[in-house]
């Protein structure tokens, strides 16, 4: 079945040196509700540590939840999402 993109925007900022890639960002994200919030898939090539820039590729997500009433049901839904999910995805992370 194919996926539908057409809610989600794409950024992509790339730096290069001499006709080389140096570092990228990739941003997919889409507005939600009022628009003061939007989920976001992001991949960075590097990362910022103790004020270097240090290769380091990796993934953020972040997603739109309802307010949780207390930690204990979200740190549930959080093991939910590991246990369930984050092996489905294991192939791009490790890849």
């Amino acid at each position: 079945m194919p996926q539908d993109f057409t809610d989600w925007k794409v950024i992509s900022r790339v730096t290069s040196e001499d006709g080389k890639v140096t570092e990228y960002t990739i941003q997919f994200y889409r507005p939600r509700g009022d628009g003061n919030w939007y989920d976001e898939i992001r991949y960075d090539s590097h990362e910022t540590r103790k004020g270097r820039v240090e290769v380091s590729p990796h993934f953020h997500m972040k997603l739109v939840s309802s307010f949780k009433l207390d930690a204990d049901t979200a740190v549930e839904e959080i093991k939910n999402v590991i246990d369930n999910y984050v092996s489905h995805i294991s192939a791009v992370i490790e890849s």
